[in-house]
C-alpha cells in the first residue's frame, strides 16, 4: 500500500498551472537585444501596474529585485537571476516575515517571476570576477522580459480607453449644457409642452454619474441616452417656435409680434376704417388670447424691475461690465458686448467658479438674466477674497428678491480698484 504524503517538506513549493507557465516563459527567454536594456523592461512594468491590476506591493518589490540584477544578466546565455535573503526583503520593503512571504507568492501566481530552488530551499548564487553568473538560485526575472509585449498591449489599450472616456466625458458636458440652454431660453420665452425640469435633473444627474464612473460603455450608454433627451428637447422647443409662427402662415407681411409689441398696439387708438386681409392677419396675430395661448408669460418678481432700474441709473451697460471684471471680457468673442453675450459668457463663468445650475437659474429667476450676469461678474473679479461662490450669488439673489441689492456701487467699486 502507497504511503500517502501528509506534507511538503520545507524549501519546498507545491506547483501550480501559473508556476509551469512561468517556468515555461524562463525557458524561452533568449537575453535581450542590443536596443534594449533591463531598465527597459522595469520601466515598462511600472507603466503597466495600472492597466494590468498590478498591485502597489508587487511593484515595489520587483523595483527592489531588479536592483540587484545586473546588465549582463539580461544578455543571450544569461539568466536574470537574483538571490536577496527574505531578511533583506523585509529590512528594504519594511514588511513583516508573513508579508514578504505572501508577496512572493503574489509574484509567482502572477507569472511575474519564476523561482529557481537549490536542494535546501535557500536562495544563494554566485558571480565571476566579471560578474557572470556560476550558479544562482532565487528570483527569475526573465518572464517579465517575455511578456514585456503582453505588457505594452495592455498599456496601449488602457490609453486608448482613457482618451476614449475622456471625449465622452467631454461630449456629455457638451450635450449637458446644450440641454441647458435649450430649457433655459425655453423658459424664458414660456414654452409649454415638455418637461423641460426633467430634462435638466437628467443632465445634472449624468453629470454625476460621468465624474465617477470610469466605464466606458456606462459611459457610452448615458451618453446615448442623454442625446436623445437633447434631441427630444430641441424637437419640442423647434415644434413650439413653429407653431407660433404659422399663426398667420400664407399671407404677405405678416411677421410675428413680441408680446412687448402687443402692449403697445393695444394701447393705440382703434381705427373704424375698413381693413386689408394683411391687416386682418396681424391684428388676428396681435390678438392677446392667441399670443397668451401660445406663449404663457413668467411670473416676473419686482425686484427685476428695481434691479434693471438700478442698473440705468449707474448707466452700467455691457461694455463697461467687461472692462472692469477681466474674467467676464476674457469669455467674450467680440469687443462690442451685447446684454447677450454678457449672459452666456456669465453662464460659462459660473460653471467654472462651482456655481451649481440652480444657482445661476435661482438667480437668472430672481434678477434676471442681465442682473444675474453682472452678479457673477462682481463674484469673478473679487474670487481670491470670494470663499463659497455659489453661496455668495444665492446671497445676493435672497437680496435681490428682498429689494435690498444695489450693484451699482460694486461695479463702480470695481473700476476704481483697476484704475489705482
Amino acid at each position: 500500500m502507497t504511503k500517502k504524503l501528509s506534507r511538503i517538506d520545507a524549501g519546498f513549493r507545491s506547483l501550480t498551472q501559473a508556476h509551469i507557465d512561468a517556468a515555461d516563459m524562463s525557458l524561452r527567454f533568449e537575453g535581450l537585444d542590443t536596443e534594449t536594456k533591463k531598465g527597459n523592461i522595469l520601466a515598462t512594468l511600472k507603466a503597466a501596474v495600472i492597466p494590468m491590476g498590478i498591485p502597489a506591493r508587487l511593484r515595489d518589490a520587483l523595483d527592489l529585485l531588479f536592483k540587484y540584477s545586473q546588465e549582463q544578466d539580461w544578455n543571450p546565455g544569461q539568466r536574470p537571476i537574483v538571490w536577496p535573503s527574505n531578511q533583506t526583503l523585509i529590512d528594504e520593503l519594511g514588511l513583516c516575515l508573513r508579508q514578504v512571504q505572501n508577496v512572493i507568492r503574489e509574484l509567482r501566481d502572477r507569472k511575474l517571476v519564476h523561482m529557481v530552488e537549490s536542494p535546501n530551499g535557500h536562495r544563494r548564487g554566485m558571480r565571476d570576477q566579471d560578474g557572470n553568473i556560476i550558479f544562482a538560485y532565487g528570483f527569475d526575472l526573465s518572464p517579465l522580459a517575455v511578456r514585456r509585449q503582453e505588457f505594452i498591449d495592455a498599456i496601449d489599450e488602457h490609453n486608448k480607453m482613457r482618451t476614449e472616456r475622456q471625449q465622452l466625458r467631454r461630449d456629455i458636458t457638451i450635450v449637458r449644457k446644450a440641454i441647458y440652454q435649450i430649457a433655459a431660453t425655453a423658459e424664458d420665452e414660456g414654452y409649454t409642452g415638455f418637461d423641460w425640469e426633467e430634462a435638466v435633473e437628467e443632465a445634472h444627474k449624468a453629470g454625476k454619474v460621468a465624474s465617477k464612473d470610469d466605464r466606458v460603455p456606462a459611459l457610452r450608454s448615458l451618453l446615448k441616452s442623454l442625446e436623445a433627451r437633447r434631441s427630444g428637447a430641441e424637437a419640442a422647443f423647434i415644434e413650439y417656435g413653429q407653431n407660433v409662427s404659422k399663426t398667420c402662415e400664407g399671407e404677405k407681411n405678416c411677421t410675428h409680434t413680441s408680446t412687448t409689441d402687443l402692449q403697445l398696439n393695444e394701447s393705440s387708438t382703434v381705427s373704424t376704417e375698413p381693413k386689408s386681409n394683411t391687416e386682418q392677419c396681424t391684428d388676428f396675430q396681435k390678438s392677446s388670447s392667441e399670443i397668451d395661448r401660445l406663449r404663457p408669460r413668467r411670473k416676473k418678481y419686482d425686484g427685476i424691475d428695481r434691479l434693471s432700474q438700478k442698473l440705468e441709473e449707474y448707466k452700467i451697460t455691457p461694455r463697461f461690465i467687461a472692462n472692469v471684471s477681466p474674467p467676464i471680457g476674457e469669455q467674450l468673442f467680440t469687443d462690442d458686448p451685447t446684454w447677450s453675450d454678457i449672459v452666456e459668457s456669465a453662464y460659462r463663468l459660473a460653471h467654472q467658479l462651482g456655481i451649481s445650475q440652480s444657482a445661476w437659474g435661482n438667480a437668472c429667476q430672481k434678477m434676471g438674466r442681465e442682473g444675474a450676469a453682472t452678479s457673477v461678474a462682481v463674484i469673478a473679479a473679487r474670487k481670491e477674497e470670494i470663499v463659497n461662490p455659489g453661496g455668495y450669488l444665492r446671497g445676493m439673489t435672497w437680496k435681490a428678491e428682498q429689494g435690498e441689492l444695489n450693484l451699482g456701487p460694486s461695479i463702480y467699486k470695481l473700476r476704481d480698484q483697476q484704475a489705482a
